[in-house]
């Protein structure tokens, strides 16, 4: 069942990169409501490996869907999630989620100031099927969202897999090489706090997952609850511990977000599933009222 959940949404993570390829990134080009220098912020180059990347991923792992047998292997198809491969999918991931808070500063003031920008979004979102009505910075968030994915499916895979099973070492090993993809993402998101002259990361006392609709932007992606004030220290040449910060709330660790949100949508799913199988029986209901 892990498989084909990991089929379905690497399907869906992987048209998803493609609609904002062809749905935005390509038509804005050709319109020129952006100027080349703002389009490349919106639409780093490294989208453009990750769909490359994630289609030959999602063929392999088609593959061998089509020609399972109890010995078949998955762990392996991941080894572009290691530093030292040719795929060069651990730089990449890296790149994209440093520049990400570049880009949504970038996508705020773009969206503020210009209306047939904001305009041409909106219609694409309502009109385009491939949108599934996501806004453009839902889907741009998606990259970041799919490795704690991941790192959860492959650790329930691993659990149904015998200690001798081929695929148990894969595995293993492919849970390893997106911990430490994950460990260094959260790094230098860390550093890039406090170094002058970048953009800083959310401060929030709240979940980023609990921040209701009404609270700057929609629940599509928890990255909205960015403040659209957020300034850039260019200037400010002290000492990061001697800088003042806005307040005192501590900053939110980025991927730790991540992680509880992927986890809380799991765990509603498997709920909705109990529920949903005990509907018939009376001793599942008491039993669900009981916990």
């Amino acid at each position: 069942m892990t498989i084909l959940e990991l089929y379905e949404t690497e399907k869906n993570y992987t048209s998803n990169l493609l609609t904002i390829l062809e749905v935005f990134a390509e038509p804005l080009k050709e319109l020129g409501l952006l100027t080349k220098k703002a389009h490349s912020i919106l639409f780093p180059h490294q989208l453009i490996r990750l769909v490359h990347q994630h289609s030959l991923f999602l063929g392999r792992l088609e593959e061998r869907l089509h020609n399972w047998h109890h010995i078949q292997k998955i762990g392996d198809l991941f080894s572009g999630f290691k530093e030292d491969t040719r795929s060069g999918l651990y730089k990449v991931y890296l790149c994209y989620i440093t520049h990400f808070p570049h880009l949504f500063e970038k996508l705020s003031k773009i969206s503020t100031t210009n209306e047939r920008f904001r305009s041409f979004i909106q219609k694409r979102r309502q009109e385009e099927p491939a949108c599934q009505r996501l806004s453009l910075l839902s889907l741009l968030y998606n990259p970041i969202q799919r490795l704690p994915q991941y790192l959860m499916l492959l650790k329930t895979y691993s659990k149904s897999l015998d200690p001798h099973h081929v695929d148990c070492e894969p595995v293993q090993s492919a849970t390893a090489s997106l911990q430490r993809l994950l460990f260094m993402a959260n790094k230098l998101c860390n550093l890039q706090k406090d170094r002058p002259g970048t953009i800083k990361l959310p401060s929030t006392s709240i979940p980023l997952g609990e921040i209701p609709p009404d609270k700057r932007g929609s629940r599509d992606c928890p990255m909205s609850s960015y403040s659209s004030d957020r300034r850039v220290d260019s200037s400010n040449s002290q000492p990061a511990e001697q800088r003042k910060p806005a307040s005192q709330r501590k900053f939110s660790t980025l991927l730790n977000v991540l992680t509880f949100i992927s986890v809380k949508k799991k765990r509603k799913k498997d709920r909705e599933k109990t529920n949903s199988s005990c509907s018939n029986g009376s001793s599942c209901q008491s039993q669900s009222h009981t916990e």
